[in-house]
């Protein structure tokens, strides 16, 4: 089964003057905050990835974020990932008994619940030790076979306020 990815013409990307952008998917039927002073693009070289930038965003010559914040979004439709992520997230719920389980070498899984949706919660980390938080991607079903992608990049210097703001967009998620 192809996989259909959610392209520009999905999205509408409403700017108000002295609000926050909201974001609109009307095939896949949500919406989301965008955080104050940041910039919504596209990724011309994959146009399926909606880019969030915070103000203070740069990259290296490698186009490695060297400070500021990046979150990227995706929405799919693909029955066997869809399940495969159901799967997932039962298996993660079984395991664990405070929210963060699984932490294997360098990364961690936990639930959280988005606007009454299940999802799986994905830390990733420098090393072993689990000291340096690097990224963080969510993954969310919805309807018979879709999955939103939010995946979270920073530069080490931005962590916190990159959470903060992370925390907002997931928080602002709503289904139609």
């Amino acid at each position: 089964i192809p996989t259909q990815w959610s392209q520009a013409g999905d999205y509408e990307i409403k700017e108000v003057a002295g609000q926050q952008t909201v974001v609109t998917n009307s095939k896949a039927r949500f919406s989301f905050k965008v955080p104050e002073n940041w910039k919504v693009e596209w990724d011309n070289s994959i146009p399926h990835i909606l880019n969030l930038f915070s103000q203070d965003v740069k990259f290296d010559e490698n186009q490695s974020l060297i400070n500021g914040c990046g979150v990227f979004l995706t929405t799919l439709q693909q029955l066997d990932e869809f399940e495969y992520l159901n799967q997932l997230i039962q298996s993660t719920t079984q395991e664990s008994s405070g929210g963060v389980v699984n932490k294997q070498v360098n990364v961690q899984k936990g639930i959280v619940n988005l606007d009454g949706h299940v999802s799986l919660r994905t830390s990733f980390f420098a090393s072993k030790e689990g000291d340096t938080l690097k990224n963080i991607l969510v993954e969310i079903p919805f309807g018979e076979d879709g999955i939103i992608n939010i995946e979270n990049n920073f530069a080490v210097s931005s962590k916190n306020s990159c959470l903060e703001n992370f925390q907002e967009i997931t928080n602002t998620l709503l289904f139609q």
